[in-house]
């Protein structure tokens, strides 16, 4: 961390180097207050936010982690406020906004990515519904490797993470395409793991529409925990610690 960077600056940083600390950095931002381009009507007390439209047209909201990012390339005479940052998500919906613009490690939102921070938190949609009795289960197509790979490195900071499964799932009465099923063989408290787990993974998913559903694994129950953990190989597996390291106390999280 270095002498000038606030906690949500520094939380933003570690999330752009190591996928698995975008949690850290999601809940800094929802918790942060941030500066925006704007001001209050002393007489109605609304609040003006100026928006920029980029180069394809597109318009975005600016907002910044603090004073000095304001201040990167924007006129010292600029009217601007602090405002909560979840405070501004919520007059905002609909549009996209872009943290930090002019900094090498900014981030832009899409309108999709704030509903779901608003909604729950997580950047991608969960689906906690039941899975359909009747649908077809696969490998998928085109192989998720990246997706697999953001999972895999947080499940490594999740110690009752015990191994984690992926399977294409399709119900033809439902659903006009199909979509993601991550199974988690796990100990853990599967809503916050699933919100965690998603918000991790939020840049991999795909579309921002696309629905990657995350279920817990149970070994032995009938359903598609057994099609998890009989008919697939799980592209996780928790490295089992040996006795020597166990003794010590190497290898926990």
């Amino acid at each position: 961390m270095t002498t000038s960077e606030n906690h949500l600056e520094q939380t933003l940083r570690l999330a752009f180097q190591d996928p698995s600390k975008r949690v850290d950095f999601f809940r800094a931002l929802m918790n942060s207050t941030v500066y925006v381009l704007g001001e209050q009507g002393e007489a109605d007390g609304k609040i003006s936010i100026q928006n920029f439209a980029k180069k394809d047209g597109s318009i975005i909201i600016p907002f910044f982690s603090s004073l000095p990012e304001l201040e990167r390339g924007i006129a010292a005479d600029e009217k601007h406020m602090t405002i909560p940052a979840r405070t501004l998500f919520e007059m905002t919906r609909g549009n996209a906004l872009a943290l930090n613009p002019m900094s090498d490690a900014g981030k832009e939102f899409s309108a999709e990515e704030i509903a779901a921070l608003l909604e729950s938190a997580t950047p991608m949609p969960v689906s906690s519904e039941r899975t359909p009795a009747k649908v077809l289960l696969s490998q998928p197509t085109v192989y998720p490797s990246e997706l697999v790979a953001v999972l895999s490195d947080y499940f490594k900071t999740r110690s009752k993470v015990k191994a984690a499964y992926l399977v294409q799932m399709y119900d033809p009465t439902h659903e006009d395409q199909s979509h993601l099923v991550i199974g988690i063989d796990t100990d853990d408290d599967m809503e916050q793991l699933s919100n965690e787990a998603a918000a991790v993974a939020a840049e991999k998913a795909g579309s921002p529409q696309q629905a990657v559903e995350l279920m817990r694994v149970v070994p032995g129950e009938a359903g598609l925990s057994t099609y998890f953990t009989e008919e697939t190989t799980p592209f996780y597996t928790r490295p089992k610690v040996g006795a020597f390291k166990a003794l010590f106390g190497f290898g926990k999280h």
